[in-house]
């Protein structure tokens, strides 16, 4: 298949606008939206470009940061435009995906385009569906379920990092947010459950569960086929539904749900948002572990369905979307990008961190000039840490490969190693003995941490001199780089998967290394896949330990993602009041029926005798069949004959 980001972003942008579109060389009418190469821009002139609403500008495929920072440069150099977005698109053909620069610009002075994609170009106030800029302070806050089988703290996982701070995100933007937590308890997690839903009343959340802890309730080998049941079932029996409902794609908890209001059977007014994760199928790829299991393709069909049925699909990374794209799943129309809300947890307000941090985070840019020569050793890193849960696809080998090479050089860097995170499997061995192992050749002391909840790790990665690094061989949207640059602390990281999109585009590549072989990874299970090479990470590292480390920026402000998400779901709540107000008393109700004669006029005749309450009846018939209809007709039933030529 193919898909052309660039095009995308033009054609979802011109709808908002309500702009006419068109594609250079083509002429554009006055208040249109031009899309063009960064060739065509001289070409196109400052007389011609002074009339339009906005521009979307692309330069050649490849080049990285430089090249995307000499396009905006060019861009701005048009003393009438102004640059929104930089970033780099992508373009999608068949099993190969290539990424090239691109600016989008608006006249100076003209503040549409910039609300608009404040939290990105693919962000939820582009939904068509609904004006989240016509949202006021009269609005409703929205009544809004999070369904999630993780929960921030009470157990592990990105899934329940991204759910719990958007849930918290909400509530504190005025939203009623319930957290539905559909995983499975034993029986000892009743009383835990109570504390936890007093933790979750202080932020402003009513936790619930899905079931009893320890209770089978459906009688299925499925956990996710009950869990699926279950869910649908639980939101039926609510008195006043939610204006919205989120839920991951993984383990399609949502599923039976979303055909529930496929078939009109339940759930009308409810929006359904399904988040992209990482599915079953992807991340089998991405460890290279067959599906051998039956739960496994389960999972998967589930999952399908969730994507397929959502009013909504919304995920941290395009690539994702690229990926389910490629491997042949259906996609709904409303496909949003928008990064995840920021953890309470690693807010540097919520937790203590050394006031040079806190000032760095605050001020939004680096106490050091980025490139500069380190001036003493307060500004290099003096510890490494990995930062991820220590398994073979968050790139452990790909680290200690690295750390092999700098242990090789003439004269090594000092610093420490940690290894900050759950411990889990590597190459089929338990992480710790394999890193162990590893470490033995290593000129540098080294240690692992795997006791930390979310605040401990951050506090412990807020220490001065401390470079975090995350070298996943492939990776959807990590919230350990998210958590990472929202602290202002300096990265070393793989761009793989969605990675790159965490990082401003302009600085990618000063933080992040990477493969531009074009292959959108994970490769399907059975193709051989080479080993990952550590030479970029060794590289990035000792550019990282010879130079001022600088803050890593984020590529939308964290509060414009945060207010974007609170404008659409008041735009939701709005829309569903408006659907909502009661009829005109005088305008009854309509019903028409069509009818297709085979020739059973006793069929017909108590057919067409049923139908005396229609506002119309279109019988489309053979000739042997208007007896019946006008009898019918001369009863007064409201027949209609189409026309033939």
């Amino acid at each position: 298949m193919s898909w052309d980001e660039a095009d995308a972003i033009a054609r979802r942008l011109a709808a908002r606008l309500d702009a006419p579109l068109t594609r250079w060389p083509e002429r554009p009418a006055a208040g249109g939206l031009l899309t063009l190469d960064a060739a065509a821009l001289a070409e196109a002139g400052d007389e011609l470009l002074g009339t339009l609403a906005a521009l979307v500008v692309s330069g050649a495929p490849g080049g990285g940061s430089e090249a995307l920072i000499a396009l905006r440069d060019a861009v701005a150099a048009h003393a009438d435009w102004t640059v929104v977005v930089s970033l780099f698109a992508t373009r999608l053909d068949g099993d190969r995906a290539e990424e090239l620069p691109l600016v989008v610009a608006a006249p100076v002075g003209d503040e549409r385009v910039a609300a608009l994609l404040a939290a990105g170009p693919h962000a939820l106030t582009l939904d068509d569906a609904v004006d989240a800029g016509a949202v006021t302070d009269d609005d409703r806050p929205a009544r809004v379920c999070v369904v999630s089988f993780e929960l921030a703290g009470m157990t592990g996982g990105g899934i329940g990092t991204a759910s719990t701070a958007l849930a918290e995100a909400l509530a504190r933007a005025g939203h009623e947010v319930t957290f539905l937590f559909s995983g499975w308890q034993e029986r000892t997690a009743a009383e835990a459950n109570e504390r936890w839903r007093d933790h979750c009343a202080r932020r402003g959340l009513t936790l619930e569960f899905l079931r009893e802890p320890g209770v089978v309730t459906v009688g299925t080998p499925h956990l996710v086929v009950s869990a699926a049941y279950e869910v649908d079932r639980w939101l039926r029996r609510r008195a006043q539904p939610f204006d919205v409902v989120h839920a991951p794609e993984n383990m399609g908890q949502s599923a039976y749900a979303q055909l529930a209001k496929a078939h009109g059977a339940a759930h009308a007014g409810t929006t359904f948002v399904v988040g992209t994760h990482g599915p079953t199928r992807w991340a089998a790829e991405a460890n290279r572990v067959a599906l051998t299991r039956e739960e496994f393709h389960v999972n998967d069909a589930l999952e399908r369905i969730a994507v397929e049925r959502a009013d909504v699909l919304l995920g941290p990374s395009r690539y994702l979307h690229d990926y389910m794209r490629q491997r042949g799943w259906r996609l709904p129309r409303r496909v949003h990008v928008q990064p995840y809300a920021t953890p309470a947890a690693v807010r540097p307000e919520s937790f203590s961190v050394p006031p040079a941090v806190r000032a760095r985070s605050a001020a939004g840019a680096s106490a050091s000039t980025p490139g500069e020569p380190a001036g003493g050793d307060d500004a290099l890193p003096r510890e490494l840490v990995f930062f991820g849960r220590l398994e073979t696809r968050k790139g452990v080998v790909t680290l200690c490969d690295a750390l092999d090479l700098l242990a090789a050089d003439a004269s090594p860097a000092r610093f420490e190693v940690t290894f900050l995170g759950p411990v889990a499997e590597v190459l089929g061995q338990a992480a710790d003995a394999y890193i162990a192992q590893r470490a033995a050749r290593w000129p540098w002391s080294w240690r692992i941490v795997s006791d930390l909840d979310q605040r401990g790790a951050a506090e412990l990665l807020s220490r001065p001199g401390v470079l975090a690094v995350m070298p996943s061989t492939v990776d959807n949207a990590p919230n350990t780089v998210s958590e990472a640059v929202a602290l202002a602390i300096p990265i070393a990281a793989g761009r793989s998967g969605g990675t790159g999109e965490l990082v401003a585009a302009t600085d990618r590549d000063a933080h992040m290394f990477g493969d531009d072989s074009g292959a959108l990874l994970p490769l399907p299970l059975g193709e051989p896949t080479a080993p990952a090479d550590p030479r970029p990470l060794a590289e990035l590292l000792r550019r990282r330990l010879a130079t001022v480390v600088e803050r890593p920026q984020p590529p939308f402000a964290p509060a414009a993602v945060e207010a974007a998400y609170d404008r659409w779901h008041r735009a939701v709540a709005r829309a569903n009041d408006a659907a909502a107000a009661p009829a005109d008393a005088d305008a009854a109700a309509s019903l028409t029926v069509c009818l297709l004669f085979d020739g059973d006029h006793g069929l017909l005749s108590a057919q067409l005798a049923a139908l005396d309450g229609c506002d119309a009846v279109v019988a489309d018939l053979r000739a042997d069949g208007v007896g019946p209809v006008a009898a019918a007709a001369s009863r007064g039933v409201p027949v209609v004959r189409p026309q033939r030529a």
